[in-house]
């Protein structure tokens, strides 16, 4: 019953936040205008442009993706066992980015069908190397913190190479790629976020048939092996999974960080269980919240400029980050 008051509390405040979303920004629109468009009346022209092309496609674009982005730390999270598992530890994100660089500091562009489509091309890429080598790594390992410190491994690597390629690249060419690494929901346009829901809704369909490997990953992976889940198989999938979810929201909206290594810790602590029956829609749910929370407070409302999204996200996610690991028992048995 409490689980259900929460979700319920969450969808509205949700909602509540979509509509502030639209509302706030350099122009502000009345609220009574943004619910007019919403329901399809007519509204000023001004504020239906603003609407429609800007401001609409942004918050879609932050809750698709801070959804998304929760989900990939949760299931990363679940495998390895560890609340400081994801997208960026495992140097997947990194791995995306080292794609997008060598797209752009080559010349490369993000304007146009072509453009936005050669960053994606080079960003699922750079995923997908690093998850392939992590995948190969942990079917020849079975220990998960060896896994997770050669996704940390190769995460600083892909950040190496990223800074010599910068080194060497001019100003030119290294502009756009600095600005995509600020992270922004703000590039995509209507035409873009269906792609985006679409492999959303397979990642979570993915998921929901992991529901059982999931919850007998929790015990540890003995206990998964002994109640029949086969172990290496739905350790690739997740990998796999994240890997190519991550992949292609970095190249999308930049490397945001935080949201997918600290959300499922909320959702753990607010729900008070690790069940994925609740964790799952409560992921998808509060990281679409922060997300757009997190976006709205960048904007700065009433201003002609937005503060870099990657700031705000860490705002948020580093004092919960903090939290964990000192609540961690880990940490407790380091410092006694």
């Amino acid at each position: 019953m409490k689980s259900k008051i929460i979700f319920g509390s969450l969808i509205i405040a949700l909602a509540v936040l979509f509509l502030t979303g639209l509302a706030l920004g350099s122009v502000s629109i009345p609220l009574p205008s943004v619910v007019d468009y919403i329901f399809g009346n007519e509204i000023a022209h001004s504020h239906y442009a603003i609407l429609n092309q800007i401001r609409l496609p942004r918050n879609l674009t932050a809750i698709l993706s801070g959804a998304g982005l929760s989900l990939s730390g949760l299931l990363l999270q679940t495998l390895f066992r560890n609340p400081l598992a994801g997208p960026s530890v495992l140097g997947i994100s990194s791995g995306s980015s080292l794609g997008v660089a060598v797209v752009l500091l080559a010349g490369g562009s993000m304007t146009g069908i072509a453009g936005t489509g050669s960053v994606v091309f080079g960003a699922i890429i750079g995923a997908l190397i690093v998850v392939l080598l992590i995948s190969a790594i942990s079917l020849k390992f079975e220990d998960v913190t060896l896994v997770l410190i050669a996704g940390m491994m190769l995460g600083f690597l892909s950040s190496a190479l990223v800074s010599i390629l910068a080194f060497f690249s001019n100003s030119e060419q290294l502009k756009p790629f600095v600005h995509w690494g600020f992270g922004s929901f703000a590039r995509l346009n209507e035409y873009q976020i269906p792609t985006l829901f679409f492999i959303l809704v397979i990642a979570v369909i993915v998921t929901l048939f992991l529901y059982k490997p999931l919850n007998a990953f929790l015990p540890g992976e003995q206990f998964a092996g002994s109640v029949g889940i086969n172990v290496q198989k739905s350790r690739i999938i997740i990998i796999l999974l994240t890997g190519l979810l991550t992949g292609i929201i970095t190249a999308f909206v930049g490397p945001v960080g935080f949201i997918g290594l600290a959300v499922p810790q909320v959702v753990k602590m607010v729900f008070k269980t690790n069940h994925h029956r609740v964790t799952i829609p409560g992921s998808l749910l509060f990281g679409a919240f922060i997300a757009l929370a997190c976006d709205i407070i960048s904007r700065i409302p009433g201003q002609d400029y937005s503060l870099p999204l990657n700031a705000v996200t860490a705002l948020f996610g580093a004092p919960v980050v903090l939290f964990v690991l000192f609540k961690s028992r880990f940490v407790k048995k380091v410092l006694s």
